[in-house]
Order: C-alpha cells, then structure tokens, then sequence
C-alpha cells in the first residue's frame, strides 16, 4: 500500500519530467514511420503541460503558506526556538568548499535574526540532510551561520543525525525530551508548516508554529503562470507536501492530515 502511494504521488510531483519525455518522445517519432503514435505522446504532453502552468500549484501553495498566521513577536513562555533544516545546497557547498543556500534559505537567516532578539530562548538546530558526510552536515553548516551572526553557538542545540522532515521531529524529541504544557516555537517555511506541526506534535511538542521564508504574495490567482520553471516549482512544492501528510496520516507519523490555527 505504501509503496503503491509513492509511486503514485512520485508521478504526481514529477509531471514535468513526464512532459518532457512525452514531448521529446512525440517529436522523435514525428519524422518515422510511427507518425500516428508520435501523435498520443504529443497529445500526453500538451496536457502535462496544460496542466503544470494552470494556477493548481500556485494556489494549493499559497494555500499552506496563508495556513497558519505570521507572528509578530516570541511569547514570553516559550521555552525555546527550533529551526528545521533543509535550507542548504550541500552538494555545492561541499564541491565549492563554501555555504551555498538553495530556496529554503530564508528560514535561516530569519531564525538567525529571532535568535538574536531571544537571547533567553533555547536555540535548536535540527537536520542533517541525506547522504551524511561530516563535511557537508547540515547542522555544521549551520553553526557557521550563527557564528557569522554573532549567536553563542555553544548554548545551541544542535541535533546532526536526521535526515528529514519526520526524523527531525523524533532526533529533537529524544534530545529535549519535552514536557507537557513546555511550549516550543517551530520556524521552518511557511509551505513546510502544516506538515512539521502534525509531526512534532505527534512527538509530544506543543508547539507555536513561526512561518517564514514565504514564495507567494499571499493572494490567490486564477491565472495561468506562463513561466513553466516557476509553475513546475509550485505543482512539485504542493503536491510534495500534500503527498508527505497523506503518508504521515496514513501510516501512523501523524495524527492530523493537515493541522491548522488553533
């Protein structure tokens, strides 16, 4: 059953690359002899692409950014502030032996900021990033951050073992073991959101979700969105996170499809 579900939402989230192949596929045998099927991978392809640029992904991600509201401040009873990971380019950040950043890079530097305003918050850093090297952790890439912000990176919890999303709720659990009624302020994307609360808070956390690093204006379109670059990256976005909670949901990683404001 589950794998059955990966691979229905992996074709799901890579429509483009099924474009592509269709299209490419459609015009090689265009100039054969098999003209006549060249015409059902064309007509596959235009639809794929139909499909991508259409507002779907567009709205379904403005949808989970606009799904929980941005804090103007820390509540005072908060225990601590918790940044996922998943902000870096490790691939390039290995090969350029320099910090690259990838889309995701705002939750870092808005992190760093919060820190820097909650110098009596417990600061936590969780992710390492798949294909662990201890060269191109994500944990230590974030530590040279927060040094670079003038953070004590001393007093900061780092947890350098996870390798996504759910494992970032588990690994941080078992370090901070959390207390009922302790109170932890969870900053990632405002897109990632709904999935990382239901995933803490299968874990014990009661959490204060702190959207960031936002990739919408906020408002809903009915428009096409020509750009197909950006349109793909609005279907995978959505359709990513939609498939990551109905997992979740389904085999036991969450007790909410997609949690909102309380």
């Amino acid at each position: 059953m589950q794998t059955v579900l990966f691979k229905f939402f992996g074709y799901l989230i890579n429509l483009d690359h099924i474009f592509l192949i269709t299209f490419f596929a459609g015009m090689i045998l265009f100039f054969t002899r098999f003209k006549k099927t060249s015409r059902g991978f064309l007509i596959t392809s235009f639809s794929l692409m139909i499909l991508i640029i259409s507002p779907i992904g567009m709205i379904g991600t403005t949808f989970l950014e606009n799904r929980f509201p941005r804090l103007q401040s820390i509540p005072a009873d908060a225990k601590g502030l918790i940044l996922l990971g998943g902000s870096f380019d490790r691939y390039v950040s290995s090969k350029r032996d320099t910090i690259s950043f990838n889309m995701a890079a705002g939750r870092i530097f808005d992190f760093a900021a919060l820190a820097k305003k909650n110098p009596d918050k417990q600061i936590v850093f969780t992710g390492a990033g798949r294909g662990l090297t201890p060269k191109v952790n994500e944990s230590a890439l974030a530590k040279e951050v927060f040094d670079a912000y003038g953070i004590d990176t001393s007093k900061v919890i780092f947890e350098n073992k996870s390798a996504d999303t759910t494992e970032n709720a588990k690994f941080t659990r078992d370090i901070l073991q959390p207390k009922p009624g302790e109170k932890w302020v969870l900053v990632t994307s405002a897109f990632h959101m709904s999935r990382s609360v239901a995933l803490f808070k299968k874990m014990g956390f009661d959490v204060i979700p702190y959207p960031v690093d936002y990739h919408t204006d906020g408002e809903y379109h009915l428009t096409p969105v020509w750009d197909l670059y950006y349109s793909a990256l609005a279907w995978k976005t959505f359709i990513r996170e939609i498939a990551s909670m109905t997992n979740a949901y389904l085999f036991g990683s969450s007790d909410e499809w997609m949690p909102g404001p309380k």
